[in-house]
């Protein structure tokens, strides 16, 4: 079964190395992460991100007890393990599902994961847009119809750009 934990950020390293020692090496860890250019000192730097910040799945069968679970609280580098695990596996399931068919062949995900949320309102996190707000006016199967700065512009939806919803 798969549960959600949140962890301390620069402790990941020896909360996986707990994990392995208390449930074993054949512990399945899930973090969907995204690549994103950034401006530093005007100068776009290649930028990698967890989507869920500092919470990440694991896949045990020992976790259908939840005392296994139970066992992980004491970890070095645990903040906690999310409740409801249990009863919402099928979520939990279906969301990993949809990262890992929206991921690249490096593990990354693509526009492609962000494409299926239905929003209106977005900021660009690579190419040329990098950091600029903007409206989404239409979608279609190709195409972005976006608002940017009072000006509207079309934009091929397998250009590579990411954007995130605001």
């Amino acid at each position: 079964m798969w549960i959600i934990v949140k962890y301390k950020k620069n402790e990941l390293a020896s909360l996986i190395k707990e994990f392995h020692t208390k449930v074993g090496s054949d512990i399945k860890i899930f973090e969907p992460k995204i690549k994103y250019q950034k401006k530093i000192r005007h100068k776009l730097k290649l930028m990698e991100a967890s989507l869920l910040n500092n919470y990440l799945f694991c896949y045990h069968d020992s976790f259908k007890e939840k005392l296994s679970a139970e066992r992980l609280k004491y970890c070095r580098g645990l903040i906690q393990v999310l409740d409801g695990w249990i009863y919402n596996q099928n979520n939990l399931l279906q969301f990993i599902k949809l990262c890992k068919e929206s991921a690249d062949k490096s593990g990354f995900l693509t526009q492609k994961f962000f494409n299926i949320l239905d929003i209106k309102r977005a900021k660009f996190i690579s190419g040329p847009f990098t950091d600029m707000l903007f409206y989404i006016i239409s979608k279609t199967k190709k195409n972005l119809k976006i608002s940017i700065e009072n000006k509207i512009a079309i934009i091929d939806r397998n250009a590579g750009y990411l954007y995130h919803a605001i």
